[in-house]
């Protein structure tokens, strides 16, 4: 009885991660076709796949990154799908493709079309901006872009104080991180082990 109970539990679970493995393949077999083929080779394949593209498996796509070029192609080729439409979470993804290239004006052109179509931007995606901004040297920007997110009524996160901490310290604004600081512990938000390991790297930074 014992071996039966235990057999059933196995089949069960073997059904559980199926449709994940079965994901894991389709989206593998795209990120290839995306990376080795043409557009136009890839678009065809793209089109004859019996998928249900919801914004779930859509950003899966992009955030296996593909090349950033057939990433974008991939993007509004989506946007064309019947009964689709790209969300904050398709939006921050193809962002953050943008970002890490440096290709800081089409980022900021995926940003701009975001708000455009009034699709939600939240502390993640202001997040990202504040980051690849200033990764790319526009540091001003990203403080630019702290003060927008705080006016649109968008709450830090924990996440979004800490990243913007380290852009401070890492520019050498102290004054500006040591108030933004006080301002996340007056703001309730408590500091994680990153938080903690940014402030500690300063500080042996400053010895």
């Amino acid at each position: 009885m014992k071996k039966l109970k235990k057999l059933n539990m196995k089949l069960k679970e073997k059904k559980k991660d199926e449709p994940r493995d079965y994901m894991r393949n389709v989206i593998g077999k795209i990120y290839n076709t995306l990376k080795y083929s043409t557009w136009e080779t890839a678009e065809s394949e793209l089109n004859n796949i019996p998928l249900k593209w919801d914004s779930y498996t859509v950003n899966k796509v992009l955030k296996s990154h593909p090349p950033m070029e057939k990433a974008w192609l991939f993007f509004n080729w989506a946007s064309g799908l019947r009964g689709f439409k790209h969300d904050q979470y398709t939006y921050t993804t193809m962002l953050d493709i943008f970002g890490e290239a440096g290709r800081v004006s089409s980022m900021k052109h995926v940003f701009q079309k975001m708000q455009e179509k009034g699709i939600k931007v939240d502390s993640v995606t202001y997040t990202s901006m504040m980051h690849w901004l200033s990764s790319s040297g526009n540091v001003d920007e990203a403080m630019q872009m702290w003060e927008e997110m705080k006016f649109k009524g968008c709450h830090p996160t924990v996440v979004s104080y800490t990243a913007y901490m380290k852009i401070l310290f890492d520019n050498k604004k102290v004054k500006e991180a040591t108030r933004v600081y006080k301002e996340m512990i007056s703001s309730g938000v408590a500091p994680n082990c990153h938080t903690y390991t940014v402030l500690m790297d300063h500080l042996i930074g400053s010895g």
